[in-house]
């Protein structure tokens, strides 16, 4: 890579096909790690928030979790759904799309997961 490489960029990285696993990235070294211990299938999207925990969308459902590894909240779609996406609205908000029939796209706030 060009420049610094790895080094030259921080980012969170979110595991790809089954892999559910989480890396934040600092100066080319992981910093921190989360590895999904109940298995709700591949991390398909994750974001750093402001506040320093990390909500990611894990195929069944969708999760925010502390620094500390500690679980805020969860969301478990019903049977025969997925959600793929997750994205905070403010600080208060999360918007997810969960696939299936019928598919919902939807805007909660932390209380009500």
């Amino acid at each position: 890579m060009p420049g610094k490489g790895l080094a030259e960029h921080d980012f969170l990285y979110a595991g790809e096909s089954h892999e559910r696993a989480l890396f934040l990235v600092r100066q080319g070294k992981v910093v921190w790690s989360y590895d999904d211990p109940a298995g709700k299938g591949e991390v398909s999207d994750a974001v750093r928030l402001s506040n320093g925990n990390v909500l990611f969308a894990h195929q069944f459902g969708v999760t925010e979790i502390t620094p500390e590894k500690k679980v805020v909240w969860n969301y478990d779609t019903p049977a025969g759904h997925e959600v793929h996406t997750a994205m905070p609205i403010g600080k208060d908000r999360v918007l997810y799309i969960q696939n299936g029939n019928p598919a919902v796209l939807r805007v909660a706030t932390s209380s009500q997961m």
